[in-house]
């Protein structure tokens, strides 16, 4: 019976050490089931925060889209405008040059008639 009785206190001992270690890897299990959910929220809060940053940057790009839309216009709009300046310069500079080649035509047909006067 001694070596029933050993083996039964073997058997006890195995166990309450099988009972502990059980108590302790649920302890482990809750512990990790609360990290599990702490980085869930967490990993949730990551999600909107990015998630509104990405709205706020695509807001942004938006508006520089539209800005950059008018300030491309407004650079046709004055290419345009300095082209029709520019084809206006070129105009009045000929008629310019043509009213000048009348003047010194005119100017020399009236220094020839006083010549011919004077003599």
């Amino acid at each position: 019976m001694d070596k029933d009785a050993e083996a039964l206190k073997a058997a006890r001992a195995e166990l309450c050490e099988a009972r502990r270690q059980w108590h302790h890897m649920q302890i482990e299990i809750e512990s990790l089931h609360a990290v599990e959910k702490g980085l869930e929220r967490s990993l949730r809060a990551t999600e909107q925060q990015y998630h509104m940053q990405l709205q706020n940057l695509e807001g942004e790009i938006e508006c520089l889209e539209k800005e950059l839309l008018e300030v491309r216009r407004g650079i046709e709009k004055q290419l345009r405008e300095h082209e029709i300046l520019l084809n206006t310069r070129m105009k009045l500079e000929e008629e310019i040059a043509t009213y000048r080649s009348l003047l010194e035509q005119e100017e020399s047909r009236y220094s020839l008639l006083r010549e011919k006067d004077l003599k």
